[in-house]
């Protein structure tokens, strides 16, 4: 399972500076944020480490605009439950989540 990451933490892994992050972002060189509330964004960790490793390595900004698009054809072919059904924190076990006139409950 990714952790998602905040911008501060971003900026502390990649040791840019807030614009720089979103200027790459709009390059296509840096991945882009995913909306995890009304105001508030993250970041899959792995995905800021792969881009990290890749310029480290020497990579060429083509060569990262690649990456990037990689990792976020992956976001879109990552598992997600079917509707109605909610991961259960164990592996392996699926709940399914009822709605009834009493509200929702788990069974």
């Amino acid at each position: 399972m990714d952790n998602l990451v905040r911008i501060n933490r971003v900026i502390e892994i990649t040791g840019m500076p807030r614009t720089s992050i979103y200027e790459k972002i709009l390059d296509r060189t840096f991945p882009a944020q995913i909306k995890i509330g009304s105001r508030t964004v993250a970041w899959p960790e792995s995905e800021i480490y792969a881009v990290n490793a890749a310029r480290i390595a020497g990579r060429t900004d083509a060569q990262i605009r690649e990456l990037v698009q990689t990792l976020a054809a992956k976001r879109k072919n990552a598992d997600t439950p079917p509707a109605g059904e909610v991961p259960d924190p164990r592996p392996g076990m699926k709940r399914r989540l009822e709605v009834a006139a009493g509200g929702a409950r788990h069974v």
